[in-house]
């Protein structure tokens, strides 16, 4: 068993563990958006809780999980932090 193995498996057991399992249930997270935010991808909370990754090119050392092709080095991500 490798290490990734073992972390998803301790993250699984915290997330399992806790009452609110689910972001858009949280209630400071739906007062936020009451009371800031307005709704999910609003113009404000892109701005605030939105990050974009743009490719920088190939890091010297480091193996991005096997990717090959076209895609090799070029990973774009969108995400939501919470």
């Amino acid at each position: 068993m490798d290490y990734r193995h073992n972390r998803a498996d301790a993250l699984e057991r915290i997330d399992y563990s806790k009452k609110i399992r689910r972001a858009h249930e949280n209630p400071a997270v739906k007062k936020i958006y009451e009371e800031f935010l307005g709704h999910p991808l609003s113009d404000m909370s892109k701005k605030l809780l939105h990050t974009y990754f743009t490719p920088r090119g190939e890091v010297p050392g480091f193996n991005f999980g096997g990717m090959k092709g076209q895609h090799a080095g070029h990973v774009k991500e969108n995400m939501t932090v919470f």
